[in-house]
């Protein structure tokens, strides 16, 4: 879904958002880590207007609601990846969650380096 993510919200709006909202709603759940990773790899894929409001809606949720199952997705993720992820993501919604969630994960060794980075490089740098 990823590499064809626009020609198949072209071609078949409703069965992308189908698929999309499957995807968001295993990760929420957090039941494996794998279904984070998978869902945040759709920052990799080029979106349209919606398609980004959707993904960003869906990352907050879970990155303010259970900042764990986010960053240990986000570490599965390849430095590609994580580098598309880091450029497209800009929260649009409550960003003193965002900030105090990455802020909390600064003092946990696993993912201060990745935290530092959001923290740094989104467009929540002014916040």
């Amino acid at each position: 879904m990823v590499k064809n993510s626009i020609p198949l919200y072209q071609e078949d709006f409703e069965q992308w958002w189908k698929i999309y909202h499957h995807a968001a709603a295993k990760a929420k759940t957090c039941e494996n880590f794998k279904d984070v990773t998978l869902f945040l790899r759709l920052w990799s894929g080029s979106t349209d207007g919606e398609m980004a409001e959707g993904l960003v809606t869906d990352t907050e949720e879970i990155l303010i609601n259970n900042s764990q199952c986010f960053f240990e997705g986000l570490l599965e993720l390849s430095k590609e990846e994580i580098a598309a992820f880091i450029t497209h993501y800009c929260p649009l919604t409550e960003p003193e969650l965002i900030v105090r969630a990455l802020k909390q994960a600064l003092e946990n060794a696993r993912y201060r380096h990745i935290a530092a980075q959001l923290l740094q490089e989104t467009c929540i740098q002014g916040s």
